[in-house]
């Protein structure tokens, strides 16, 4: 685990963050982006445990080519369950990456197979950099925040609606 540390608290600094994106309306990411992003010296203890939600690993492949993309999300529910978000969708940009990170979900949820989620992406980055991944059922509010530190190049966001099939 030592030689996990600095992703380990990378990934810590951000978890309140991503709760705050959890059960809001998808048109409302933009001024909670910016609102975070000023207020990000003020958060301190964001790695207190927190209730009514639970973190999952989470891995991810995406490439877009101009206007056209694929996503692939894999998450490991604590329960030993494992599924796999897939996505094809119309995008902006060209960039291909792969990394690894968490899922937040609230307690309790488990996709049903073939369940379709609506998602939400944006990344940049030359070798390396972080990619966030909401996703939230059709016509709802957000269900599901990722973040992933990803390696790879280019510069993309897009989103559409995918389907989860057990792994």
């Amino acid at each position: 685990m030592e030689n996990n540390k600095d992703i380990i608290e990378f990934f810590e600094s951000r978890k309140g963050k991503a709760l705050n994106r959890l059960g809001k309306r998808p048109e409302e990411l933009e001024a909670i982006l910016i609102e975070e992003e000023a207020k990000k010296d003020e958060i301190t203890n964001t790695s207190e445990e927190l209730s009514g939600v639970s973190w999952y690993y989470a891995s991810i492949d995406v490439k877009v080519i101009i206007c056209r993309g694929d996503l692939s999300i894999n998450v490991d529910f604590s329960d030993n369950e494992k599924w796999n978000f897939s996505c094809s969708f119309w995008a902006g940009g060209a960039a291909a990456f792969s990394g690894a990170g968490y899922a937040v979900f609230p307690d309790g949820f488990r996709p049903k197979q073939n369940q379709e989620h609506c998602c939400q992406f944006a990344v940049v980055g030359v070798t390396g950099g972080v990619m966030q991944v909401n996703m939230w059922p059709s016509g709802g509010d957000i269900l599901g925040t990722m973040e992933f530190a990803v390696g790879g190049i280019g510069i993309a966001g897009g989103g559409g609606t995918g389907k989860w099939t057990k792994r």
